[in-house]
């Protein structure tokens, strides 16, 4: 690793020397290791993770009943609609 501008400039043109095609080829594994799985591709997934996310922190709504809070957490983890 180069400790100054200089030296990085040295260093970058040497690996080019070596191989021309060596910052290409880094971005060329990244792309491939990449997945676009998740919450992003599933908006039912993300959904469901913002309700439990806002059950845990909230716990539970004033007023509200023993009850009335069991059958709104399970509604939440089984994904239907509260």
């Amino acid at each position: 690793m180069a400790g100054t501008k200089a030296g990085a400039l040295k260093a970058k043109q040497a690996i080019l020397a070596r191989n021309p095609n060596h910052y290409k080829e880094i971005g060329m594994k990244g792309g491939r290791n990449s997945t676009t799985g998740g919450l992003a591709a599933n908006r039912d997934l993300a959904r469901l993770a913002g309700a439990k996310g806002g059950t845990i922190s909230r716990r539970r709504r004033k007023g509200e009943t023993d009850e009335e809070y069991q059958e709104r957490t399970k509604a939440i983890k089984n994904g239907t609609k509260v």
